[in-house]
């Protein structure tokens, strides 16, 4: 988004295209996030299936976590789109570093979570 974004005349549908793309991607992780979520804990009070309650519930603390990283990346990445609407791109640039380390940190414990 950000190369479409700068260039010269700018890429206005390969923007828009990627930016659509990035929020239903979004979108997408959420649902799946919580259908997971259900599933851990509708297995955790299902008494009649054998299962490791405090392992299920690791891992649905795990994903809660990560789910709380995307929603900050996610807020993170407003303001260098913002900036990127606006054409002021020092600002854009200053921001997408700051949201560059929440992704590396969401990346860092996803690997964490394999």
């Amino acid at each position: 988004m950000v190369i479409a974004k700068m260039q010269e005349p700018p890429d206005v549908l390969g923007y828009r295209a990627r930016l659509e793309l990035y929020n239903e991607k979004g979108a997408e992780v959420e649902s799946e996030a919580q259908a997971a979520r259900t599933l851990i804990n509708s297995i955790i009070e299902d008494t009649s299936t054998p299962s490791d309650n405090a392992a299920l519930a690791r891992i649905d603390n795990r994903i809660e976590n990560l789910d709380d990283t995307r929603r900050q990346l996610k807020q993170e990445t407003r303001e260098p789109l913002s900036h990127l609407e606006a054409r002021d791109f020092p600002a854009a640039r200053r921001s997408l570093a700051r949201a560059d380390a929440v992704r590396d940190d969401w990346m860092r414990r996803s690997v964490l979570f394999d």
